[in-house]
């Protein structure tokens, strides 16, 4: 028999119930594997023959070969400084940052640990007031106008004066812009020195700088002011420049030899095919036109995996960190649109989480029962505000730590549907759901909505789809109108900076530039106000440079966040597998989940 997304998910209720509910209560250790021989293998052996060991091959590594990867999407733009899904990659290829995520070295990386991209060296003054950075002998791409040319401090002041007037995130960064954001200004001291002058001491501030989303403090050369069009081209110093552009088709790079990390980065092309089906995705990767798919080689349905490894045997198969779950819902707040808004009753947004059966939704959505059976244990986590990847600030909802409001984020269909009808609609209700449907957002995005909706419609939340165009109306009808639409949505959220205070601030404080919070109440005059108490611990943390007493209060948002679920993200994740073709080479070896590497050391890929 066939069965849809949600016909198996059915299926799945009753056949995996009573295994969820064994594990119900707690969410196991992380489990590590050995694999190739090296030790614990899940009980039978199979994980042994089934799971590649990391091994450190860069001493080996030579240069040359083409990457064969793929994107989902074009363009918006591939402006740096505007913040959009499809240029998320596109410009870490390409631009520089003064600080980079610090990757991890055959262990996970540490979230908000950070080190040098264009900043070779760095300290602030006594009082934490300046912060002043040597630059590194770096060189941008050998593209006109700045044809190869050394970056220099007034290029950096140039994007500052940019981002600081038109960037995505300059809310994060800008005092000018917001009066809880640090710096004033930046200033070129000397040709390879600048100094951030901030307003106040800020706790977060390298970690903010290191900030990979675009839309943040990406260094682009002066002559973007009128020789360079930033949204149809992309002119930087990072590891790898554009070559090639043609919409609907694909994007080609080509290393950057003027690169400070240049001898690290040993491919020498990347081809990334524009490829928006999952099916045909999968497909290409079966067949080898695709070396690896999705962000780290995750982006394989857990239910293909095994299948692809069976059928293909000199695939590689790598167990690694939790998947970062990054799909949210938000509502639409205004109350001059009346019953088209009715989310503004916490007591719906209650209903709507306590619908979720999350240990179900992570089952079926990362097929852990299945890959258990073969031998591969999965550790599996719900989400808060904070994802459940930033070990250290994330607090487990299943834990005793979290206290009574725990409550709402376990699956209660009996209380959902009381607080339905309390919520003055005994019937349920109807709602529109204005989201994205056409793959920008990836292949498990629209199965996934599909799946809540369904959660909530078990609730009497009766959810209708309403697409809404991308490229159109997407941005200036619903995302960025800070709760002025019809019902409910569902997106990614790039939440800008690294830092935890730094990311809530962006999207719960009145001023963070993301505010979907809306709200705090159903009074009318509360409309964009956001959360008082949220709002005071985000600008709290801000400020508090004692690392212990920032995790405190961030797990404090977290409990307090929970009764009033103003955007929860969707359920949760399991531990990744990635599956590869072996001519990539040190998979895992360098891990950073917030920005991506190129010092891997590849042994040169060739075409199969």
């Amino acid at each position: 028999m066939h069965y849809g997304y949600w016909g198996r998910f059915a299926v799945a209720r009753t056949t995996r119930r009573r295994a969820l509910a064994a594990a119900e209560g707690a969410v196991s250790a992380a489990v590590l594997i050995a694999a190739c021989g090296g030790g614990g293998d899940g009980g039978d052996g199979k994980a042994s023959t089934l799971l590649a060991q990391p091994k450190d091959t860069t001493k080996d590594a030579k240069r040359g070969g083409v990457w064969l990867g793929s994107h989902n999407a074009d363009v918006q733009t591939f402006d740096p400084h505007f913040q959009s899904v499809p240029n998320q990659a596109l410009t870490q290829f390409t631009y520089s940052r003064l600080f980079k995520a610090k990757p991890g070295r055959l262990e996970p990386a540490i979230w908000g640990e950070t080190t040098g991209d264009l900043a070779e060296s760095w300290e602030y003054n006594p009082d934490k007031t300046q912060l002043t950075i040597k630059l590194r002998d770096t060189k941008w791409h050998n593209l006109p106008p700045v044809n190869g040319r050394a970056v220099d401090a007034n290029d950096v002041v140039f994007s500052w004066q940019r981002l600081e007037k038109i960037g995505t995130n300059r809310t994060l960064f800008a005092n000018s812009v917001s009066p809880n954001a640090p710096i004033e200004t930046v200033a070129a001291l000397d040709n390879r020195t600048v100094a951030l002058k901030l307003k106040f001491p800020a706790a977060a501030l390298i970690t903010t700088l290191a900030t990979f989303t675009a839309g943040s403090f990406y260094v682009v050369p002066k002559e973007a002011e009128s020789a360079i069009d930033l949204a149809r081209t992309q002119v930087g110093s990072g590891p790898f420049m554009l070559a090639e552009y043609q919409p609907s088709t694909r994007y080609v790079y080509k290393r950057n030899e003027g690169y400070w990390d240049a001898k690290n980065v040993f491919i020498d092309e990347i081809q990334l095919p524009i490829v928006s089906e999952y099916a045909t995705a999968l497909a290409q990767f079966r067949s080898g036109a695709i070396y690896r798919y999705g962000n780290r080689g995750e982006g394989i349905n857990g239910e293909d995996i095994l299948p692809l490894k069976q059928g293909v045997p000199e695939l590689e198969l790598y167990q690694g960190d939790m998947r970062q779950q990054t799909y949210s819902a938000f509502f639409g707040w205004n109350p001059a649109r009346g019953e088209k808004t009715p989310f503004r009753d916490r007591r719906l947004r209650q209903a709507f989480s306590m619908s979720w059966d999350r240990d179900l939704f992570i089952d079926a959505a990362y097929n852990v029962s299945a890959l258990e059976a073969q031998g591969i244990p999965l550790e599996t986590r719900w989400n808060t505000p904070v994802y459940n990847v930033a070990d250290g600030w994330w607090l487990d909802p299943k834990g005793k730590d979290f206290g009574p409001n725990a409550r709402y984020y376990q699956h209660n269909l009996e209380e959902a549907k009381k607080l339905v009808a309390a919520a003055g609609y005994p019937s349920g209700l109807d709602v529109d759901a204005q989201y994205v449907t056409t793959g920008q957002y990836g292949a498990d995005f629209n199965k996934q909505v599909e799946i809540i909706m369904n959660f909530a419609r078990e609730a009497g939340i009766r959810m209708t789809t309403k697409p809404v165009g991308f490229a159109t109306d997407w941005r200036p009808k619903v995302a960025d109108t800070q709760g002025d639409f019809d019902g409910i949505s569902f997106r990614i959220f790039p939440e800008g900076s690294q830092d935890w205070g730094d990311r809530l601030f962006s999207v719960y404080h009145p001023e963070g530039g993301l505010n979907y919070t809306g709200l705090y109440n159903q009074d009318t005059s509360s409309y964009k106000k956001g959360d008082p108490k949220l709002t005071e611990i985000v600008e709290k943390v801000r400020r508090e440079f004692d690392q212990d007493a920032r995790v405190a209060l961030i797990e404090d948002f977290q409990r307090l966040d929970a009764p009033e679920m103003y955007r929860p993200r969707f359920p949760g994740s399991a531990a990744a597998l990635s599956v590869i073709w072996p001519v990539i080479r040190n998979r895992r070896v360098r891990s950073a989940r917030t920005s991506t590497t190129w010092a891997c050391g590849s042994t040169p890929p060739s075409r199969l």
